[in-house]
């Protein structure tokens, strides 16, 4: 579980500690659940679980059985014994769009979010109401900053929300799992933070 490990340590600014948090990875095959604590310069890993599912609740990352696969990741949770709730749900790179952007230096936080979503309508082939859309800034020059833009389709995020909002877990990281970003990047934000645009 090396990439979902890395994925979680990214989140995390060094030297910064954090609240314990569940990385929930959905495979074809079965859950797998990671439980980090620390920070990014000691990480601590807490528990590391799995739970297998039955072929077909799980198509290309798309869940097509909702009830069995909430189950599963209840039996994973339980078998790890973790106390922790707040939980980092991913979603797999077929259903996730990228598109690096060059946009002005200076803007505030307010504006950079509306020019990303006018830039990432231009490039990305989903209508403002069906995307969840997150972004981070992974690098700065003169003149102008790039910035990593990630989109869903919202029914995506929201079918994770849904799961570990049943499975008795909470979800205040699924949406902001949409972009990964490089380690030097600063943290997501945007409109998938808030569970995406136009909730």
């Amino acid at each position: 579980m090396g990439s979902e490990v890395k994925a979680l340590l990214r989140r995390w600014r060094p030297g910064q500690g954090v609240p314990p948090l569940l990385g929930v990875d959905l495979g074809s095959s079965s859950v797998r659940l990671v439980e980090l604590s620390g920070d990014a310069r000691q990480p601590v890993l807490e528990c590391l679980a799995r739970e297998p599912l039955d072929k077909g609740w799980i198509n290309d990352g798309q869940i097509e059985d909702f009830d069995a696969v909430t189950e599963a990741v209840r039996r994973v949770v339980q078998r790890s014994g973790t106390r922790t709730r707040r939980v980092a749900l991913a979603l797999p790179a077929s259903a996730v769009i990228t598109q690096h952007l060059r946009l002005p230096a200076g803007l505030s936080e307010t504006a950079l979010e509306q020019q990303v979503a006018v830039e990432a309508q231009q490039h990305l082939p989903f209508a403002p109401e069906e995307m969840s859309l997150d972004f981070c800034i992974v690098g700065a020059g003169e003149g102008g900053v790039e910035v990593l833009a990630a989109a869903s389709r919202k029914d995506r995020v929201e079918d994770r929300q849904g799961l570990a909002e049943a499975a008795g877990a909470g979800a205040g990281a699924a949406g902001r799992g949409v972009a990964r970003c490089p380690p030097r990047a600063g943290p997501l934000r945007g409109a998938a933070a808030r569970g995406g645009r136009g909730k």
